[in-house]
């Protein structure tokens, strides 16, 4: 076999180039907050004081449902990101030029890779072997899953790496999957451009309040569903951090327990609340020339907005709880406890952010620095107050939350507030 000309390897270079400033640039864009958030976790995680990282690895190869909900965590939430570098419509231009499939693949295979470089670190503490069969399962799944497998070889892959997964062996994992990583990302490539658009179902419904709500909800699942994936790392995370301080400290009342669990659960509720409040918003800011011709209330506006936000976090919140209670083995009354506790501050954080963030989001330059700063202030003011009132800090939130829905709540129609509201986005819209 001769080696590559000069001018093959200019052609190669180039279509690097060109599929890193596209598929690359939008699975940069769209992964930055993952990435940074795990990065942020596995600091607190693996720091000096947490736990090391063979102790994960270990745990995994010993229990299986560990491994498996470990493997299916980070397949579900980096799925997104393969999607994206796999089928960027942007690219499907260049599968008409005169390249050989094998480069596109190989570049997309490398794109891959870096995106599955922390699960591969991960596990690579436990060996070589380890980290490669990391990171071949973790690209034959994300493979198989984005080209919907429908041939017999390739669900024959898919069953394979099923078997690989059960197994505790790390060669044995690597010589399944990797039947899977070839199949699974050759088919996902070539039927990106087929890919048919997803069927939308009806999920609005009811009165108006509530219609308005569930309108929102569709739009967070149908457009932004890998924000929900977000907020179930940013909770897991929450219960790997409060039983690491459990454990660690030695902490083993009721009282201290909750309070504990109430303190650290709430930074990630709050991450969770201005993850979901700034779509929602923004979707609120968009219909809002419909929500004036039908006339809807203030009211129903910040009711809608808000009940969708807080639901979510009240159930990130009900997880967290339970997941404490199952990791410090804490009886039934302590568990409902924890439970509940951390549920109704999932409710009250979620609804106060989203007042909150109502100043903050207003359409202009300055919306990051307002929304970032009201984030940072909320985290710092309800941990404050969790650690210093316990429990009771759940009533200081309730009054806030209901202050910041009647003082922050969009003016009504036709007032002097919605005038010159309008007047001042007029100007901002003018503005160099």
């Amino acid at each position: 076999m001769s080696l590559p000309t000069v001018a093959e390897l200019r052609a190669f270079a180039a279509v690097v180039r060109v599929l890193g400033a596209t598929a690359g640039r939008s699975a940069f864009v769209r992964g930055a907050p993952l990435y940074f958030g795990i990065a942020l976790g596995a600091a607190v995680l693996f720091g000096g004081n947490g736990m090391n990282a063979a102790t994960v690895t270990d745990l995994a190869t010993r229990s299986l449902p560990f491994r498996l909900s470990l493997f299916l965590a980070w397949t579900l939430v980096t799925l997104p990101v393969a999607r994206i570098l796999l089928t960027t419509p942007s690219t499907f231009l260049l599968r008409a030029l005169p390249v050989p499939r094998w480069q596109h693949l190989l570049v997309h295979l490398a794109h891959l890779s870096v995106a599955e470089l922390p699960f591969v670190l991960l596990w690579a503490r436990g060996g070589a072997v380890a980290g490669a069969a990391a990171w071949s399962s973790a690209l034959a799944a994300h493979g198989l899953l984005l080209c919907r497998p429908r041939r017999p070889v390739e669900l024959a892959a898919l069953s394979l790496l099923g078997v690989g997964l059960g197994q505790a062996r790390p060669g044995l994992l690597l010589s399944a999957s990797l039947p899977g990583l070839v199949i699974g990302t050759r088919a996902a490539w070539l039927r990106a451009p087929q890919r048919e658009a997803p069927r939308d179902v009806a999920l609005v419904a009811g009165a108006a309040p509530f219609a308005l709500g569930l309108s929102y909800l569709a739009g967070l699942l149908r457009g932004h569903g890998a924000l929900l994936l977000r907020c179930l790392l940013y909770t897991t995370l929450g219960c790997v951090i409060t039983w690491l301080a459990l454990r660690n400290n030695g902490v083993t009342g009721a009282a201290p327990t909750a309070v504990l669990s109430l303190t650290l659960a709430t930074p990630p509720l709050l991450a969770c609340a201005g993850t979901l409040a700034g779509p929602v918003l923004r979707s609120e800011r968009q219909l809002r020339w419909l929500l004036l011709c039908c006339g809807t209330p203030p009211a129903q506006r910040v009711i809608a907005t808000c009940v969708v936000v807080a639901t979510v976090c009240g159930l990130c919140g009900a997880a967290h709880g339970a997941t404490v209670g199952y990791l410090v083995a804490a009886e039934l009354p302590l568990g409902l406890r924890l439970s509940g506790g951390s549920a109704a501050a999932g409710l009250l954080l979620g609804t106060a952010l989203t007042s909150g963030l109502r100043w903050a989001l207003r359409g202009d330059k300055r919306d990051t620095d307002r929304a970032f700063l009201s984030i940072i202030v909320a985290v710092v003011a309800a941990s404050l107050s969790a650690a210093l009132m316990g429990e009771l800090a759940l009533l200081l939130w309730a009054v806030v939350a209901g202050l910041l829905g009647v003082l922050l709540a969009p003016p009504a129609q036709g007032s002097w507030e919605q005038r010159r509201a309008e007047q001042a986005e007029r100007r901002a819209e003018r503005a160099p």
